[in-house]
């Protein structure tokens, strides 16, 4: 039941461990699970990790795995007695895995059919990545057309430029713009696992800190301008579009500052701390208090736009290492 007829020996096809992320999944788990049993690709093992969900989302997965092995080379559920965030579920999920490669997805995400496949055909045509991102689709709630938001401006431009960067200005650019959606990644199981894995610095976020981890290994990113995954945005994570200002008032910069500090800061020059500093106190002071007086509010939007410029400042970072990199050969 696992060879989708491609007409080629399994050896020409290296394993893939496809390991979904859970917590709390049981509205959007099933989705998921339905895009993995629907690739093309041929050789796929299925790693469930969850991280000690509090709703029925183990349940499910076992009860849809119990009906869908036979679609897999492996399938298997693995389970923590407590919850103990991203970043160390996404260990576990890898240190079960038995793949050449991984694709790691979140319990609320899908993947387009043909992901896998795609994956393995740029590194057919690219054997020295190991570290592969893409392009993905963002929709909010489900995964309608009309739901589709658009893409960000200059996105596929600047993901190319990203690419053509050696490691070392590949690392002076993430200290300073998201370049990488981390849904999109895949990558060589062996040369991360030697690299450390998952960098556990932070509960909250595995992406950054693991990315940088990666490159001081010595792995460069590749770019598959390909769109492979659906993102999936909840309604109730994102503000009122029409008010930038207040899509802002959250408190994730404070839970990620201290990743930031250590990892991005030292990179900064004296322009970009100053304004960094500036962005943080914004947030330090706005999280926790509401302005009423039209004094308070004025000096809130004068404080705002400067923590615009701030992340202008660093979004600029891209076509200026890669201008320099240019200049350099």
């Amino acid at each position: 039941m696992v060879n989708k007829n491609l007409g080629h020996n399994n050896s020409d096809y290296p394993l893939v461990s496809v390991n979904v992320v859970t917590y709390n999944s049981s509205a959007t788990i099933v989705e998921t699970l339905e895009s993995i049993k629907a690739q093309s690709y041929p050789r796929i093992e299925l790693i469930v990790s969850d991280d000690c969900s509090e709703d029925n989302t183990l349940a499910i997965c076992q009860k849809w795995i119990d009906l869908n092995k036979s679609n897999f080379e492996n399938a298997v559920i693995i389970t923590s007695p407590f919850n103990t965030g991203i970043s160390k579920n996404c260990n576990r999920a890898l240190n079960t895995a038995n793949g050449d490669w991984i694709k790691p997805i979140a319990g609320d995400d899908t993947l387009k059919s043909s992901s896998i496949k795609k994956y393995i055909e740029f590194i057919n045509k690219h054997p020295e990545a190991a570290l592969i991102y893409s392009n993905m689709d963002h929709y909010i709630n489900e995964f309608r057309s009309e739901n589709k938001m658009p893409s960000r401006p200059n996105q596929k431009e600047n993901a190319l430029y990203f690419s053509k960067l050696p490691i070392k200005y590949q690392i002076e650019v993430l200290a300073r713009i998201v370049i990488i959606g981390a849904p999109s990644i895949f990558f060589n199981r062996q040369k991360v696992c030697n690299a450390g894995g998952f960098n556990e610095i932070s509960r909250y976020m595995e992406d950054l800190p693991s990315y940088y981890t990666w490159l001081e290994h010595g792995l460069k990113f590749y770019y598959l301008n390909e769109s492979t995954v659906n993102y999936r945005l909840h309604q109730n994570s994102i503000s009122n579009k029409k008010d930038s200002e207040q899509m802002s008032f959250s408190n994730q910069p404070l839970r990620v500052e201290s990743v930031i500090r250590q990892l991005c800061y030292p990179h900064y020059s004296k322009i970009e701390k100053l304004f960094y500093n500036i962005e943080m106190a914004f947030f330090h002071f706005y999280i926790k208090k509401t302005p009423k007086s039209y004094f308070g509010l004025g000096l809130r939007k004068l404080w705002y736009t400067l923590t615009v410029k701030s992340v202008s400042i660093r979004r600029k970072s891209i076509k200026r290492y890669y201008m320099k990199y240019m200049k350099e050969n």
